[in-house]
């Protein structure tokens, strides 16, 4: 996805109103870190990683998390399986889904969508 505003291609899907995290006028990521101010973690950073990854294998990305029932989930380039709450079901619809066996529950998003890139949908 691209940005509305800017144009930009990094777009950190359905956090912003269509708009990126390097769009200086945007409320949002760019602003990163935050510090929370509540709760167990008052007073930690926000901080988000690299998407660098995420951006180049948009498209499989967008098919592992509409496989594994997260269609617009932000992740970065080390989002992994584990990240999310699936079902020994869930892991074996989504490889049939994608037509590729996942190597282990932590393996990240990035790894997968790089197996997947080139494979038809």
């Amino acid at each position: 996805m691209t940005c509305q505003h800017c144009g930009h291609p990094d777009l950190a899907h359905g956090l912003m109103d269509a708009r990126c995290e390097w769009c200086e006028s945007c409320p949002g990521l760019h602003s990163l870190p935050r510090v929370l101010t509540e709760g167990p973690f008052a007073g930690k950073k926000i901080v988000i990683a690299a998407r660098e990854l995420v951006v180049v294998y948009a498209a499989e990305i967008d098919r592992i998390l509409d496989a594994i029932g997260y269609p617009g989930a932000l992740v970065t380039d080390e989002s992994s399986l584990s990240d999310f709450s699936l079902e020994p079901l869930e892991y074996a619809l989504a490889e049939e889904a994608l037509g590729i066996q996942f190597e282990k529950d932590h393996e990240r998003l990035v790894d997968i969508a790089q197996r997947l890139h080139g494979k038809p949908t």
